[in-house]
């Protein structure tokens, strides 16, 4: 049975960038409603390897989810400015294992990573070495991570350099560990394979869509995002983030499809990263995917 988790990222953005929820604050409306994890944001306010620097405060961070009846579905944390595409390799080596002691410390199994550079930022001579340059990268941490029981997952966007269906499964077949795969989130999915947006030269999208990225990313998913979109973009960078049933995606084709991708995860996080209703919309959009599990699992 799949296990679903809310990412907590979503409290801290947009509309919510000036006040943010707190941490304790998140936890408790999660629990309410009814999810039975979480994925952690780690960015300031909520608990960061900066801010929970010792053994006791990580600590305090998981025993404050056991608290909430809550288990820790996974981790993103905060590599702005630091390109595993375009900057030094050591650097950003090291800022990862910093995240990522701090993600073992706390129980984290999936790490969540992404390309930092914006789609623009990469000529198309440059992109050969872009690619080797994220792979060498990519291999490293995968490898570190794995001496911790910890999955690093890319998640791919319109907003970051190798958006193209095809440069997803160059940057996977490159990387080529066993312990680093993608996040498939189902709006990101959609906007990239079937919109093509953000795209640079010639746009690839697929004639079926999200559905038919998944297929071809079969082997390679590691965590998966479900949320609704429209299409659009927020602010012209990464993909709108609308509530399950607000959007254009057809849930009862992709639910099927996604409980066969081969995840090796129990864990569905609903990310509502950008939404303006997140707060409000958190226990609907579980209510609703519970549903159609409740539907469709087998």
């Amino acid at each position: 049975m799949k296990r679903l988790a809310l990412s907590l990222g979503a409290f801290l953005r947009g509309v919510y960038s000036d006040r943010p929820f707190p941490f304790e604050a998140c936890l408790a409306h999660a629990r309410e409603s009814g999810y039975e994890g979480v994925e952690l944001g780690a960015r300031a306010p909520h608990p960061t390897p900066e801010s929970c620097p010792t053994r006791a405060q990580r600590e305090d961070v998981r025993r404050a989810l056991a608290e909430a009846g809550l288990t820790l579905s996974g981790i993103s944390t905060n590599f702005h400015g630091l390109s595993p595409v375009q900057h030094d390799h050591q650097a950003y080596v090291e800022r990862f294992e910093t995240n990522l002691q701090f993600a073992a410390d706390l129980g984290a199994r999936t790490f969540r990573v992404d390309t930092v550079t914006p789609p623009e930022s990469v000529a198309p001579t440059d992109e050969r070495r872009g690619l080797e340059r994220l792979a060498e990268t990519w291999k490293t941490c995968a490898r570190r991570a794995s001496e911790r029981g910890v999955r690093v997952v890319w998640e791919f966007e319109p907003c970051f350099a190798f958006n193209k269906p095809s440069q997803i499964e160059d940057v996977l077949r490159a990387v080529d560990e066993p312990n680093f795969g993608v996040l498939f989130d189902t709006c990101h999915a959609h906007t990239v394979a079937a919109l093509g947006a953000r795209q640079t030269g010639d746009r690839e999208t697929l004639p079926g869509g999200a559905i038919e990225l998944l297929e071809r990313l079969r082997d390679w998913i590691g965590a998966i995002h479900v949320i609704d979109t429209d299409g659009s973009l927020h602010d012209g960078s990464t993909s709108a983030h609308l509530p399950l049933g607000a959007g254009v995606l057809d849930f009862d084709a992709l639910v099927p499809a996604l409980l066969k991708c081969g995840a090796p995860t129990d864990w569905w996080c609903v990310d509502l990263c950008f939404c303006p209703t997140a707060w409000e919309s958190a226990g609907p959009c579980k209510n609703t995917l519970a549903a159609l599990l409740a539907k469709y699992e087998r």
